[in-house]
């Protein structure tokens, strides 16, 4: 077999992904919204899979103490209205706290509970994540324990191995991570959300002017680094190689028996300074695109004020729900920069 005509498997270096060629295809390396849910609920279904096997317990328990987070966190602010209604009657400072005092102890039950609610998420999660390791290595073990010798002389199996070893595990641990963040953030939004509409029907509506903005940020950035990914993979890998080359004993000695060592240097810089500016070039376009979100979500919240105004010029509104849709504004909009921290890291 002539030079030219390797095979793709010959061809591609350990740090180069399939996913290169793919996106070398016409229409490969666009991201669209379907591709990237197909992707996302690809990688979904075997982390719960995994996650229902190696803590069913601990699982079940995260799951029910979110949603009975983001229900208590509804009931609050719900409750936050009756609180502030007397608060911000008439009479003496003595009487309204007086006629508050009953649904303000209520209030602190509430909240009181939620933290206990957030204690037990936390030992739930502070066992699922070790166990999930454990488990995923077991059977990365096992399937390359249980394999035909053969398979060994694949290229493909042995390069799909050696990646699930060295980051397949890690990376399956911080998306266990990532995804409970999301959770807690979606629960909480979708439970700001049902507290306004109990409230009005034009809050919902309103508060979605403000967080729609932060997650089409989220949405462009998690583009951007998909679409950079295998390039990202690919430099940090072959830095990596070139790294391991000029520190490990096994390679020490013939390097310079070689007289190899500024060849190594200079292919590290290479390397090295490709990752630099791809890394450069990505954050500064995911910069761009949080700015853009900031200043949407600024124009948002301005308009979602004004709305509010009006709604109370009109009588449509009273104070004191009024008061509770910017509580629940500040807490949905806390909760949406746990899930952007959550989606950046995933």
């Amino acid at each position: 077999m002539s030079g030219d005509a390797l095979s793709p498997e010959l061809e591609r270096p350990y740090w180069r992904l399939q996913d290169e060629a793919d996106a070398a295809r016409p229409g490969g390396g666009g991201l669209s919204a379907t591709r990237l849910l197909g992707r996302l609920a690809q990688a979904a279904v075997p982390l719960w899979q995994l996650l229902r096997a190696a803590a069913p317990r601990a699982g079940a328990g995260l799951l029910l103490s979110q949603l009975l987070v983001g229900a208590v966190s509804a009931a609050a602010l719900l409750l936050s209205t009756r609180v502030l209604e007397p608060l911000l009657a008439g009479g003496s400072a003595a009487e309204r706290l007086q006629a508050a005092l009953p649904d303000l102890l209520g209030l602190a039950g509430l909240l009181a509970l939620g933290l206990a609610l957030e204690s037990a998420s936390a030992r739930a999660r502070a066992h699922l994540v070790p166990q999930l390791r454990r488990l995923a290595e077991e059977r990365l073990f096992r399937a390359s324990l249980q394999v035909d010798l053969a398979a060994f002389d694949d290229p493909g199996f042995y390069d799909q191995l050696h990646r699930a070893r060295d980051r397949g595990v890690l990376h399956l641990e911080g998306a266990l991570e990532c995804a409970l963040e999301l959770l807690a953030g979606a629960i909480a939004v979708l439970a700001a959300l049902l507290a306004l509409a109990w409230l009005h029907a034009l809050l919902p509506p309103l508060l979605l002017l403000v967080l729609m903005p932060q997650a089409w940020a989220v949405w462009s950035a998690a583009r951007l680094q998909y679409a950079s990914m295998a390039a990202t993979v690919r430099l940090s890998r072959e830095t990596e190689m070139m790294a391991e080359l000029a520190t490990q004993r096994e390679a020490a000695a013939e390097i310079r028996a070689q007289q190899a060592p500024d060849f190594v240097i200079e292919a590290y810089a290479r390397s090295a300074d490709a990752l630099r500016d791809h890394l450069v070039s990505l954050g500064l376009a995911e910069a761009r695109r949080q700015s853009q979100g900031r200043w949407l979500a600024g124009a948002g919240l301005a308009l979602t004020l004004a709305g509010l105004g009006l709604l109370l010029q009109a009588g449509a509104l009273p104070l004191a729900a009024a008061g509770t849709a910017v509580l629940a504004l500040r807490s949905a909009r806390a909760a949406q920069g746990r899930r952007t921290r959550a989606a950046h890291a995933l």
